[in-house]
């Protein structure tokens, strides 16, 4: 039986799919490889905490089922501080299509000439998207990409105007010749790729960065990377990226633009439920239950517990449902745990693990006094 009084929860993204959220990962992996949607940018959208890097991961897993797709994984969070939040997403985009395919090819090494050929596509990969990173000259594309903010609609004629280089710094070095034919150059890239026939860009924490470098995000897919054979997943609070677009437009008079911006950007967005009283008492019964119950019967459990949800069948989770495990006793005690408790505690995953953590800890802090409190009371505490 686990001790409800020890037991901490981090709140890292879940490896175990204990929201039901496998169906909405499916309906999403279909999409952005769906070939009349060619490019496409799908959007996960919930409050903090919601489920969506569990979600993305979900995605992932998903997505790894197709062998004609490269995933490639992208966190603005990270290089929030670049001072350039356009070019670098570019980069780490360039970098991970490189890093995706050579991990396809490490997958060959057991048939020798078909890994002769793809290490040799590799280099050429290398040597190509190499080039596209030398193109690249950030002060300028900030520039243009700010002149596109509103319409985000790449003028080609313009972009190339704009990024082409004097005569003679082409002279003294071809390579930086700007981002000069960029888009027409990465979508080769991507349309040569041997038996890839999408590569899916998985962006998280974006509702975590700075307005700036939101905008930045945005305008780095549209304006650069969006061509054919690319699809992005972005995983944000769509309210949250409203009000940073809202807040970097206005500095150019055009905050008013903020919601079109992002439906330019995004042309299906998928919005995760909340938790609704049944979902929360699962999603905690289900939480105790994997501190002493084994992996399998976890993937069980797990699996039935879809399958009620499923077809509706409350309350999701019930006692036995792989050996003994979950105990009568972890059923009564969600139940009682999630009994009164507000909307504003219950409605997502990480506002459960905040009630949990801190029911805890308070019960740790009684014990160690040695007063005895009944356990109810210390949840209303």
């Amino acid at each position: 039986m686990p001790d409800w009084s020890t037991a901490l929860f981090d709140d890292n993204p879940a490896n175990v799919d204990l929201l039901s959220l496998s169906p909405v990962a499916s309906a999403i992996a279909a999409t952005v490889i769906n070939p009349r949607l060619n490019p496409v940018a799908v959007g996960i959208n919930s409050p903090w905490g919601g489920g969506k890097s569990t979600a993305l991961l979900l995605v992932e897993a998903e997505l790894a089922k197709t062998p004609t797709v490269l995933v490639v994984k992208v966190d603005p969070w990270e290089f929030v501080d670049s001072g350039d939040p356009r070019g670098t997403l570019i980069s780490r985009v360039l970098d991970g299509l490189e890093t995706s395919y050579a991990a396809r090819v490490e997958l060959l090494e057991n048939e020798r000439e078909l890994h002769e050929r793809a290490v040799a596509t590799l280099t050429a990969l290398g040597a190509k998207l190499n080039g596209l990173r030398r193109r690249i000259s950030w002060s300028k594309v900030a520039q243009v990409a700010l002149k596109s903010a509103i319409t985000m609609t790449p003028n080609l004629v313009d972009l190339v105007d704009a990024l082409t280089p004097s005569p003679e710094s082409i002279e003294s070095k071809p390579e930086t010749a700007g981002m000069k034919d960029f888009r027409r150059e990465f979508a080769s890239i991507v349309a040569q790729l041997p038996a890839v026939e999408r590569v899916v860009v998985l962006v998280d924490d974006l509702d975590r960065c700075l307005p700036n470098d939101v905008l930045g995000a945005f305008e780095a897919i549209k304006l650069f990377l969006s061509v054919e054979g690319m699809a992005f997943v972005i995983a944000a609070d769509e309210a949250f990226i409203r009000e940073s677009l809202r807040a970097a437009l206005s500095r150019h008079g055009r905050g008013r633009f903020a919601d079109r911006y992002t439906e330019k950007v995004i042309q299906l967005p998928f919005t995760l439920p909340l938790l609704t009283p049944t979902d929360a008492e699962a999603y905690v019964a289900l939480l105790y239950t994997a501190l002493d119950a084994q992996d399998d019967e976890m993937e069980s459990i797990v699996a039935e517990a879809g399958a009620r949800r499923a077809l509706g069948n409350a309350p999701y989770v019930t006692a036995s449902m792989a050996g003994e495990f979950p105990t009568i006793d972890t059923i009564t005690r969600a139940a009682s745990m999630l009994h009164g408790m507000s909307s504003e505690t219950s409605s997502t995953p990480r506002q459960l693990k905040r009630f949990l953590n801190n029911f805890a800890v308070r019960s740790s802090l009684l014990a160690a006094t040695r007063h005895s409190i009944r356990e109810d009371v210390v949840m209303k505490m």
